[in-house]
C-alpha cells in the first residue's frame, strides 16, 4: 500500500511543477485508494508484509529518468519515507482529494488534471 501512495504523490508532485505525468498508465480509482495497476500486479506477491527490495533504490531505469522525473520521486520518498502506509491512504481517502472526487463522480480513472490541482495546492503554488 505505501508503495502506491508513494507513487502516486510521486506522479501528483511531477504534475504540479511539470507539463505532464511521472507514469504512462493511468491512476485507477480503486475501492480502497488510487492504484497504479502494474505496480499492484509485480508487487501483490508482498501482500501487506514489508516489500524485501527497496523500489526506488538502484532502479534499472533511473539513469534514464529525467531530472524532473528524479525530483519528484524524491521529493515523495522525503515526504513519505516515515509514514506508514496507513498514514498515507488516510491522506489520499481526503475529502477533497483527486481519489475521493473521482470516486464520488464514480469514474474509473483520476483525471490527472485533477492530481495536477490539488498537488499545486497542496505545493502553493496555487
Amino acid at each position: 500500500m505505501k508503495l502506491q501512495k508513494l507513487i502516486y504523490i510521486a506522479n501528483g508532485i511531477h504534475l504540479a511543477l511539470n507539463e505532464g505525468p511521472l507514469i504512462n498508465e493511468p491512476v485507477e480509482t480503486w475501492d480502497y485508494g488510487p492504484v497504479i495497476h502494474s505496480v499492484y500486479q509485480n508487487y501483490k506477491m508482498f501482500g501487506s508484509t514489508r516489500i524485501s527490495v527497496n523500489p526506488f533504490e538502484n532502479l534499472v531505469y533511473r539513469s534514464k529518468l529525467s531530472e524532473t522525473a528524479k525530483k519528484a520521486i524524491d521529493d515523495a520518498w522525503v515526504v513519505g519515507k516515515d509514514v506508514d502506509g496507513i498514514q498515507l491512504s488516510n491522506w489520499t481517502h481526503k475529502e477533497d482529494s483527486p481519489w475521493t472526487t473521482a470516486k464520488d463522480q464514480k469514474l474509473a480513472v483520476i483525471p490527472n488534471n485533477e492530481m495536477k490541482n490539488y498537488f499545486m495546492k497542496f505545493l502553493g503554488k496555487k
